[in-house]
């Protein structure tokens, strides 16, 4: 692995450090007050646990695109996030 690799790939954070990041990309593209970031949260969850750290990544989905929650806490699902 090189070190631009390295510098490159998302460090795990807490859960709100994590969802606040999240957010912010969304913010900057404007995407927040268009009602995109409500809609792609729903697809997203949070890796870590309750004092493990983590970062928010792109939900499992089936054949039918359908997003699966299995396996996944329910404070750590996008669409719990406030």
């Amino acid at each position: 692995m090189s070190l631009l690799d390295k510098k490159n790939r998302e460090k795990p954070r807490f859960r709100w450090g994590a969802i606040r990041k999240f957010k912010k990309g969304y913010e900057e593209k404007g995407g927040v007050e268009s009602g995109e970031y409500g809609t792609e949260k729903d697809e997203h969850y949070f890796t870590g646990g309750f004092l493990k750290r983590g970062k928010v990544e792109l939900l499992d989905t089936d054949e039918g695109d359908a997003p699966i929650e299995k396996g996944v806490k329910k404070r750590n699902l996008g669409k719990h996030w406030k």
